[in-house]
């Protein structure tokens, strides 16, 4: 049997479709205000890290990749709950937290696409984009926030995308 990560997976899917959201509200209402999609995130990444953790364990037995589900949703809900319990300090650093997410899970999905031979490609260009966008945002975090929230929204519907692909792959 191929050793493969969240084959026909609909919390893979889910993820995807949340972040698509995410990035379609970043994308065509980037004059919200930046607090507004702090939270938004925040709660992306709370849900997103829940379903992970609840997945990776009620699917111990039947998913080979149960660990990788958990680490990952061990840093969605991480950087969620810091989002949502410090508000004004995250709008602040909304920037940097995506940034720092975006970079481990760029090197994460880097180091998968070696593990799981038969998703190289997507998991490969998922971590190039997700690196390269986590490189930006890190040099200059307090560009216009207009112009980040579309570059945001643009980031999340690509994330979004190689999500929904990878859970059909």
């Amino acid at each position: 049997m191929a050793k493969t990560i969240g084959k026909g997976s609909w919390i893979i899917t889910l993820k995807g479709i949340v972040a698509l959201i995410f990035g379609l509200i970043a994308l065509f209402y980037p004059g919200m205000t930046l607090a507004v999609l702090t939270q938004v995130f925040g709660f992306m990444l709370l849900i997103a890290g829940v379903v992970f953790i609840v997945g990776a364990i009620f699917h111990t037995k039947h998913n080979k990749s149960w660990s990788s589900w958990l680490f990952e949703g061990i840093i969605d809900l991480i950087m969620g709950l810091i989002i949502l319990a410090f508000p004004i300090f995250a709008v602040g650093a909304f920037m940097i937290l995506i940034a720092i997410w975006a970079l481990i899970m760029g090197i994460w999905r880097i180091y998968l696409a070696f593990q799981f031979k038969s998703q190289k490609g997507i998991l490969l260009f998922g971590g190039i984009i997700s690196l390269i966008f986590g490189i930006l945002v890190i040099i200059n975090p307090f560009a216009s926030a207009a112009a980040i929230m579309i570059v945001i929204g643009i980031w999340a519907i690509v994330f979004g995308l190689s999500m929904v692909f990878r859970s059909f792959q």
